[in-house]
């Protein structure tokens, strides 16, 4: 989803969205790649790809929902008056820097794509 500006409905949402974000970078990221993890027990649907491999097309989608959770994070940050939360959503924002940071180095070095 696109964020539209709507600070009352990102205020309202806010909370659950920062839980979720922070569960799946620490439950389903690779510490040291930033790579969602796949399991082999796990199915994966994605039906705009061919058959077989999904990891690509998995990572790309990873990362989408990294860039938009980045982007609301700092819209929160522009809307937050008080310190403790600004620190708060200061160390949301560098974590996914991380996390996103990781996943494109990463990613371009195992396809041996040229930056």
């Amino acid at each position: 989803q696109r964020y539209f500006g709507d600070e009352s409905f990102l205020k309202q949402e806010w909370q659950l969205l920062e839980i979720r974000l922070i569960n799946l970078v620490e439950l389903c990221s690779d510490k040291e790649k930033g790579w969602f993890v796949e399991h082999e027990s796990e199915w994966v649907f994605i039906d705009w790809t061919v058959e077989g491999d999904k990891s690509v097309p998995l990572q790309i989608i990873w990362w989408w929902a990294l860039d938009c959770a980045h982007d609301l994070a700092n819209s929160m940050l522009l809307m937050s008056v008080d310190d403790e939360a600004k620190e708060a959503l200061d160390s949301i924002v560098d974590l996914i820097e991380d996390v996103r940071s990781k996943l494109e180095t990463s990613f371009l070095e195992s396809y041996d794509i040229q930056t």
